[in-house]
């Protein structure tokens, strides 16, 4: 179902409903946490890029990201099970703190 992640988002991820966009990807048919950091200039944000890999690779769960000059966009989810999962918070919360 493509439902299942839905009712852990509810009772799980609400700390992160305001931070992070909650996200349904209509061609692959999966939930994913999305949200884009700004920064100062290209050089930072390669820096928290940066960072984020490094935690990431540490946790054994990457996300999808893209770099475009300042802008940092991250997309969280666990492929393996078809949407967002507590790994998927844990790592959001990671993030954050590296913002």
């Amino acid at each position: 179902s493509d439902r299942r992640n839905s009712g852990f988002f509810i009772s799980s991820a609400q700390t992160y409903i305001q931070i992070w966009i909650f996200f349904y990807e209509v061609f692959n048919k999966y939930f994913h946490l999305r949200k884009s950091f700004k920064f100062k200039d290209h050089i930072t944000a390669m820096g928290f890029l940066t960072k984020v890999a490094m935690v990431a690779e540490a946790m054994n769960h990457h996300p999808d990201v893209h770099l475009v000059y300042n802008t940092v966009d991250v997309a969280l989810s666990t492929h393996s099970a078809g949407g967002v999962t507590r790994l998927d918070m844990e790592l959001a919360g990671k993030i954050e703190a590296y913002r």
